[in-house]
């Protein structure tokens, strides 16, 4: 049969021309296993789009010059102004519904949001309009590195989310 290296009779294979057709099964085990570990994700296509971004962001000093101002003004606007609107990202008006409950207005959760939405908008601009990256490419960075981000938010650490901690006190830890 084909898969000894013998010549294969009857009806021409599917896999005509291939010495050992059978052989492609060991990748297409990988590729089974691979997509159930990464959620049938293409960890070559994140790679290639990653590569993409990062190579033409290293070769724009414009961008990066940009990018370092806007991080200096962004920390600069953290230190110095009292954010009285948790949860609106500077220079917009639309509020962040995971930092509207008022336990977010006390401090340091206050300050912890802010932080994190300033953060995710200069990620934002980080992955955006970097001059020659391919637009499917930069729309892939920027998609993955606001997952990244939505991950590490307060919102979503339980020691740093009043409004779990809250419920932790109340229910004397028992809540779920």
């Amino acid at each position: 049969g084909a898969c000894k290296g013998g010549a294969v009779k009857g009806p021409t294979p599917p896999h005509e021309g291939r010495a050992f057709p059978c052989v492609r099964f060991l990748g297409d085990v990988r590729e089974a296993n691979l997509a159930v570990a990464t959620l049938g994700m293409s960890p070559e296509s994140l790679w290639l789009a990653w590569a993409d971004w990062a190579i033409h962001l290293a070769g724009a000093p414009g961008k990066r010059t940009e990018l370092a101002l806007q991080l200096v003004q962004a920390m600069a606007t953290l230190a110095t102004t009292d954010h009285s609107a948790v949860g609106m990202v500077l220079g917009t008006q639309v509020p962040d519904p995971r930092f509207a409950a008022p336990a977010w207005q006390q401090q340091p959760y206050r300050h912890w949001a802010q932080a994190f939405l300033l953060w995710q908008e200069w990620w934002n601009q980080a992955t955006r309009d970097v001059p020659g990256t391919e637009p499917h490419h930069a729309a892939v960075v920027s998609f993955v590195a606001r997952q990244c981000l939505d991950m590490l938010a307060p919102s979503n650490q339980p020691w740093c989310n009043p409004e779990v901690l809250q419920a932790t006190l109340q229910q004397g830890g028992a809540n779920a």
